[in-house]
């Protein structure tokens, strides 16, 4: 298994739509539900992911959006006593990649230098002339409306209805 970044492999496939590789330093469970990184394959800066476990109270979509995670040390059990489940059942529910044992400081550290890449999570051995090839189709990020992908499709209240707020008006 590795990961390919346009001219930087990190370890010896799992092809999204819109694979683009950027690193994140928030909490797990959030950041993979955040709509502003959909289709974008995060690398986690933390050196521990999954230990907290998944709290629905910390989701922000009703489904994963990244398309692969990347980590350094990846827990398959936790031990937050809110937490619901843990990270790897919430990620195979939704048939996310994540792989770990990756050197995610010096992948950090090339993202900062050269920017946001596109890239992809190989786990079936596809030879990297291949997965250059199926990377160079991919579009790059930059002008794609991806807004109407991630957008609710019904109107939904947050917060007490009953409340009845009052702005003044300026005259």
């Amino acid at each position: 298994m590795f990961l390919y970044v346009d001219d930087f492999t990190v370890s010896p496939c799992f092809l999204s739509r819109y694979p683009r590789i950027k690193f994140i330093s928030s909490s797990a469970s959030s950041s993979v539900s955040n709509p502003s990184y959909f289709g974008q394959i995060m690398v986690a800066t933390n050196p521990h992911i999954g230990n907290y476990g998944v709290n629905a109270n910390e989701v922000e979509a009703d489904k994963i959006m990244i398309s692969g995670l990347v980590c350094k040390n990846f827990s398959f059990t936790h031990s937050r006593p809110d937490s619901e489940s843990n990270l790897y059942d919430y990620f195979e529910k939704q048939n996310l990649i994540c792989i770990s044992d990756v050197d995610t400081r010096a992948l950090v550290s090339y993202i900062r230098d050269n920017g946001a890449q596109n890239a992809v999570i190989c786990t079936d051995g596809t030879p990297v002339e291949e997965l250059k090839s199926l990377l160079a189709k991919v579009p790059d990020m930059k002008g794609l409306e991806l807004a109407s992908t991630v957008s609710v499709t019904e109107p939904y209240f947050f917060g007490d209805e009953t409340l009845v707020t009052k702005l003044p008006l300026s005259t």
